[in-house]
């Protein structure tokens, strides 16, 4: 019973929180993925699977759910606006960024550059 809790209350955490209002001045889709991390957060400290599982499960709710927790209401409106390319187009820069570390992307990556 004590592992059926540990295996539900990140779940619990996500839902809850996903219901919420967003705080004013965040978009309500950046708070559903919010709503997912935390519950990632959650599940890695109580562990009812291997960390490595969590982080799997985490991509692929991501994954299935990009269209409401990766776009806002304006850019889904677009009438030339594809999900799936617009989620592919993060795809090479999120791996890019675990391969060599975030500190790597944001000093030679001329995309994310702040020197003009």
């Amino acid at each position: 019973m004590k592992t059926f809790w540990k295996a539900v209350a990140p779940l619990i955490v996500a839902i809850v929180i996903g219901l919420i209002p967003a705080p004013p001045g965040l978009a309500q889709h950046a708070w559903y993925y919010f709503a997912i991390f935390a519950g990632v957060i959650v599940g890695l400290m109580l562990e009812p699977i291997p960390g490595a599982a969590i982080g799997l499960i985490a991509v692929t709710l991501v994954a299935v759910f990009s269209e409401w927790v990766f776009f806002s209401l304006a850019q889904l409106a677009r009438p030339n606006f594809n999900v799936a390319n617009a989620s592919l187009g993060w795809a090479p820069a999120v791996k890019f960024e675990a391969a060599v570390g975030p500190r790597a992307v944001s000093d030679q990556s001329p995309i994310v550059s702040s020197k003009e």
